[in-house]
């Protein structure tokens, strides 16, 4: 079985990477593809905040599920911003300008829509184990992992801009190759305990996911199809 701080570890390092990357090589008129799209901003946040956390809780109320996979699925909802936003949409052919705008806007909103998610899961669910996170620690996290490394890509982008094209390239590479031993050793864990809990624990996670997409094409609608499957991916 697999360290728990180790694979921790791995996921800190292989976001930073991530973010370093985004910093490194979009453009910062790409990170505000949102400015005069508001109303789609509106409707990709809601997305993201409300219904798919929505889902989670209409899930769990029906479903008698695990509490450990419960508490997976609690966490899931309740993480808007997933560092992994534009690395998914890259695999989805999103537009990855708006994937990186719209991941930087929700990674703030998780500082006060994270904690008060997780409270209103554990008061719902007191079978779940104590998932309360303070404002502050979730700050603190997002800031280290995900706005410095953009902080200092940007940084590197205005002042050293051939140092910066050419550090991009270099960590587009390794963080492909970290995101992917990520991918794989989160994957078969959880395929094989899936399939040991049962085909209806499967039947839930395939439900939420193909729900999380289909809300975000919905609400991604007069958007073009990269920018749906952008917002679809980040649900």
């Amino acid at each position: 079985m697999l360290d728990e701080h180790w694979l921790m570890g791995l996921a800190r390092v292989t976001v930073f990477a991530l973010m370093l990357q985004n910093g490194l090589t979009i453009p910062v008129r790409d990170l505000l593809s949102f400015q005069r799209k508001p109303a789609l901003l509106v409707r990709s946040m809601v997305a993201v905040i409300l219904l798919v956390p929505g889902v989670v809780l209409v899930l769990l109320m029906m479903v008698a599920l695990p509490v450990e996979v419960a508490t997976g699925l609690a966490l899931l909802a309740a993480s808007p911003g997933a560092p992994l936003i534009a690395q998914r949409s890259r695999i989805a052919a999103g537009s990855i300008s708006l994937a990186a705008d719209l991941q930087l806007k929700l990674v703030l909103a998780a500082i006060l829509v994270t904690p008060l998610t997780l409270t209103l899961f554990k008061a719902m669910f007191p079978l779940l184990p104590d998932l309360a996170s303070s404002h502050r620690a979730v700050a603190r996290e997002i800031a280290v992992v995900s706005l410095l490394p953009v902080g200092v890509g940007l940084f590197a982008q205005r002042f050293l801009p051939g140092a910066a094209a050419l550090l991009g390239k270099t960590l587009g590479v390794v963080s492909r190759f970290l995101f992917l031993i990520l991918a794989v050793l989160i994957a078969w864990p959880s395929a094989s305990a899936a399939i040991q809990l049962g085909g209806m624990v499967a039947l839930v996670i395939v439900i939420m996911a193909a729900a999380a997409l289909g809300i975000g094409h919905v609400m991604g609608a007069g958007a073009s199809l990269h920018q749906r499957a952008s917002i679809a991916t980040a649900c």
